[in-house]
């Protein structure tokens, strides 16, 4: 099988990326560019590795939350997607602040 030669715009839709990392990716010299286009195999090569890097560079972040001393919850960052996920237990919460003299605004 003959090896196709993709535009930008068709490679990316092909590794389903953006044509900004496809842009980037050769200027990052990840791959080569002949007038514009790019080898196939070549691009899903790259595309393999991208991915395996990015998931051996992303780890969870974990957080745990305390308050006077006592856990009211947890949070973890998601490098894969920047969201920040987790619990906090207001009726922790609720419980150091009435301990506290700290003034502390609860909005659910």
């Amino acid at each position: 099988m003959a090896d196709r030669w993709l535009s930008v715009r068709e490679a990316a839709e092909r590794v389903k990326r953006s044509p900004v990392t496809i842009r980037r990716w050769i200027r990052e010299e990840e791959i080569t560019a002949v007038v514009g286009r790019v080898r196939e195999s070549k691009l899903i090569e790259v595309d393999r590795a991208m991915r395996q890097r990015a998931k051996r560079c992303a780890r969870r972040v974990q957080i745990e939350l305390k308050l006077g001393g006592r856990v009211v919850g947890q949070i973890a960052l998601n490098p894969t997607n920047g969201a920040i996920e987790g619990r906090i237990h207001l009726e922790d919460v609720r419980a150091v602040a009435s301990q506290s003299k700290a003034a502390i605004t609860l909005t659910e």
